[in-house]
């Protein structure tokens, strides 16, 4: 860091003594700072944006830390009384006099190629490009900032004539109305080694499409200085407690449906043995009875397949994140082995965990998973019918649906674990290898392409 500084000193010392003698000209002053800039590993930076909006209090406010220019964290403040506090890779999401919740990661649930071109680890401030962008500098007279004085410039940048692409390749100038709009930039400069101390960029009103950012102020701080995380808040609600209110096994019912389905104890058995390949369910948590007796059901009458009703159990309280309210897939998968450890070992056996409670993947990017599966040489699944529920959804209960969304992924994964199908990329079929959503399940198709038991 030491080194970077000195280095930045030495030019911009040489760069003021070859200049005019001793003074660059506005231009050789905003490339100087843009060189400068781009040299430097860490800096804090606050930012106050103002927009066309109707409302009287229409400004954002926040600040950002970069190391290597990469968000370490950053805050904002909306002018709903809302505010979001980014620690990576977890977003938290405050509203106005309420909880907080978060994101962990913030972009999962969404697909790789769906998600957003910018999000909150991504709000890198381009400052060498704005002033590549800026033509018509001048110099305007020094101003000081509390009080310590500062070399102030002036420039216009015009999109609808920019010198160049880099930042259109990177902006949808058409998306934050900045298409025909001309902005002006003020710049405040350290008088020796350049760096830029605040920018000031305004632009026209948009006119037709209001909410868009006019006025905007960044202030520059703490260059090459050890950053500091913030704390992250206290008593913090995952993401699923805004986004489905009404979910069952949430809040005060997370626990109580880890517990064991002893409804189901009647028509279970202590083990999967048998001398074939075969295919045994593991019902883990407050799994339905009515759903478990039905699945059973449909693959004898359908497939003459007999599934085995394994003991059912608890999902251990030790296993579940209580802040996300959602267990680790794979751990539950492995904690099946400590249940059944004959079958697990057995790749006859094709174990297939289900529980109501709500999944996700800790080495995926999705903040939730309908459920995993092995291969046909490790034939272990885990399904979960939470995100399979209309009621997640504040929906009306409706049983048949929860049934086909449930039957729909089972059958795939016997399909595949059992059978030997391979996936699909066809939408309808019901070995369909991309499923996203629960209209995903919905539109698959059955049966399995496959010829009853005789």
């Amino acid at each position: 860091m030491k080194t970077a500084s000195l280095a930045l000193l030495t030019i911009a010392v040489a760069l003021v003594s070859t200049a005019c003698g001793d003074r660059l000209s506005p231009t050789e002053a905003v490339a100087a700072s843009a060189e400068g800039f781009a040299q430097i590993q860490s800096f804090a930076l606050r930012f106050h944006l103002a927009t066309d909006a109707d409302e009287p209090d229409s400004t954002i406010e926040g600040q950002i830390a970069y190391q290597a220019n990469e968000v370490e964290h950053s805050r904002m403040s909306y002018p709903d009384g809302s505010e979001t506090l980014f620690i990576p890779p977890d977003l938290y999401v405050s509203a106005p006099g309420g909880p907080s919740y978060v994101i962990s990661p913030w972009d999962q649930g969404i697909p790789r190629d769906e998600l957003p071109e910018y999000g909150p680890d991504d709000q890198t401030i381009d400052y060498p490009g704005i002033t590549d962008w800026l033509f018509n500098i001048e110099q305007l007279p020094n101003e000081p900032i509390d009080d310590v004085a500062y070399l102030r410039y002036s420039g216009t940048i015009d999109f609808d004539d920019p010198p160049s692409d880099s930042l259109s390749d990177t902006i949808d100038l058409g998306a934050f109305g900045i298409t025909g709009r001309t902005f002006d930039v003020e710049l405040w400069l350290h008088k020796k080694t350049y760096l830029p101390h605040k920018m000031h960029i305004g632009a026209s009103p948009a006119g037709e499409e209001p909410g868009l950012i006019t006025d905007a102020t960044f202030e520059f701080f703490d260059y090459d200085q050890p950053i500091t995380l913030p704390e992250p808040p206290d008593d913090v609600l995952p993401w699923r407690d805004l986004q489905l209110p009404e979910a069952p096994c949430t809040g005060t019912e997370f626990t109580g449906c880890l517990a064991t389905q002893t409804d189901l104890v009647s028509i279970s058995r202590d083990s999967c043995d048998g001398s074939q390949t075969r295919v045994c369910l593991v019902p883990l948590g407050q799994v339905s009875p009515a759903l478990v007796e039905q699945l059973v059901d449909y693959y004898l009458t359908q497939y003459g397949l007999t599934v085995t009703v394994l003991t059912p159990s608890a999902v251990p309280e030790d296993l579940a994140d209580p802040v996300r309210e959602q267990v680790d897939a794979d751990t539950l998968i492995q904690h099946v082995a400590s249940l059944f450890p004959d079958a697990y070992f057995d790749p006859g056996a094709v174990l297939i965990g289900l529980t109501p409670v709500d999944l996700y993947a800790k080495d995926s990017h999705f903040r939730y998973v309908f459920g995993v599966k092995g291969t046909p040489a490790d034939p272990k699944a885990m399904i979960s019918t939470f995100r399979m529920s209309p009621e997640t959804y504040g929906e009306p209960p409706n049983d048949d649906l929860l049934l086909s969304r449930a039957r729909k992924l089972l059958s795939k994964y016997i399909g595949l674990l059992f059978y030997g199908l391979p996936p699909s990329p066809d939408p309808r079929s019901p070995m369909y290898d991309s499923i996203l959503g629960p209209s995903d399940l919905d539109n698959m198709e059955e049966p399995l392409p496959v010829a009853p038991a005789r």
